[in-house]
């Protein structure tokens, strides 16, 4: 999973990781976006790269959702490549 997640400094950095407990529908992957901040930055809007990597096999998960603090933030479906 690749994105790209709006920071309001340049010293955040987005970060997705799987939710625990994952949901109660197994083909749906549930990952939480959280942001860190470190070192000193400037206050400028700014689109940051975020990545997420598993291994999963053919047709495990269906779709992506994107959790912030525990809502719903945005959504993916999972393309099987041939």
């Amino acid at each position: 999973m690749t994105g790209q997640v709006e920071v309001t400094n340049t010293n955040q950095t987005p970060h997705l990781q799987e939710h625990v407990p994952q949901g109660f529908n197994p083909k749906i992957l549930l990952l939480d976006l959280t942001i860190t901040t470190s070192g000193i930055g400037n206050p400028v809007i700014t689109w940051r790269d975020v990545r997420f990597e598993k291994n999963i096999t053919k047709d495990q998960y269906s779709s992506v959702d994107i959790l912030w603090n525990g809502e719903g933030v945005g959504h993916a479906e999972v393309e099987t490549v041939q």
